[in-house]
């Protein structure tokens, strides 16, 4: 693909023009300068930085690939029992077969792992926590975001993803980005075949690859929680053929940067995909419609 060999490339920009979000509060000129703005870090000297803090990407890679198996660290704070239940239902959310009317009651999913309603109750109480559940009187159900909600998300994704990204890039093995190449190639069969579903679950795949490489494990917990989150709400959106050859040619970008450890590229790419993302995200009908339903 023309135009991926250097950081800060200017990428193509499908989806800008149908993404009339101001009536929702959203400062887009506040957006334009979050997404131009490096972290200072990262302008001075990404690659010699990564390069001095080595003796720690190495001595926490191991342990952080081990914890981050599903990169929300499930477990970390419960105890056995309560992990099997919060890791069940976290799948179930994020893999869509909770739907946005569906209700989760206690007492039946306590009978269904064949526990007592506590400790159900402490992982349904972490997914609240963490903003994959809310509570109701009738039960716990998945959350309604507005727009301004989403923005918010997208705001935080921006400035975490790109410098966790880029940390990445010191600790990733061949292996990793034999995985990198792989979910790419997936993506790219899922566009030549039309089939939008696959080729979201090709990009998933490809961040969870150097997510579970990121050094700081809370870190990329965050960010699974902040992607996962509009996830569930994106799922209500058709992700068409514009937006799935814009994702395929900004995945394209990562993977170069990736190859090459070059910590400032994948930083700008990363950039610019939470950008386009964002953008695509608010072209997007559905959402334009629960943003008017929700005002």
């Amino acid at each position: 693909m023309a135009g991926l060999s250097a950081a800060g490339t200017e990428l193509p920009r499908q989806c800008t023009d149908a993404a009339p979000i101001g009536a929702a509060g959203l400062n887009e000129e506040r957006w334009a300068d979050l997404a131009r703005v490096r972290v200072p870090f990262f302008e001075a000297s990404a690659n010699s930085a990564c390069n001095h803090h080595s003796f720690r990407y190495s001595e926490f890679s191991n342990r952080a690939k081990s914890m981050v198996e599903t990169s929300t660290l499930p477990g970390l704070l419960l105890e056995s029992v309560d992990s099997d239940v919060y890791l069940a239902v976290l799948r179930r959310i994020q893999s869509g077969e909770m739907a946005m009317d569906d209700r989760i009651v206690d007492s039946q999913l306590a009978v269904e792992f064949s526990l007592s309603r506590m400790p159900v109750r402490q992982a349904l109480l972490r997914l609240v926590h963490e903003g994959y559940l809310v509570g109701t009187t009738r039960g716990f159900v998945l959350p309604r975001l507005s727009p301004q909600d989403i923005e918010e998300i997208f705001e935080v994704r921006l400035l975490i993803e790109p410098r966790a990204a880029a940390s990445a890039c010191q600790v990733l093995v061949e292996n990793d980005i034999t995985a990198l190449r792989t979910a790419f190639s997936d993506a790219q069969q899922a566009v030549l075949s039309k089939n939008a579903d696959a080729m979201m679950g090709a990009n998933e795949r490809f961040r969870q690859v150097w997510l579970q490489a990121v050094p700081n494990r809370r870190l990329a917990a965050s960010i699974r929680r902040h992607v996962d989150h509009v996830q569930i709400v994106r799922r209500a959106t058709v992700v068409d053929g514009p937006t799935q050859q814009l994702i395929l040619t900004l995945l394209a970008a990562l993977l170069i940067g990736f190859e090459k450890r070059d910590a400032l590229q994948v930083f700008d790419a990363t950039v610019q995909f939470v950008a386009r993302a964002r953008e695509c995200f608010f072209a997007a009908p559905a959402v334009l419609e629960r943003g008017q339903d929700a005002a």
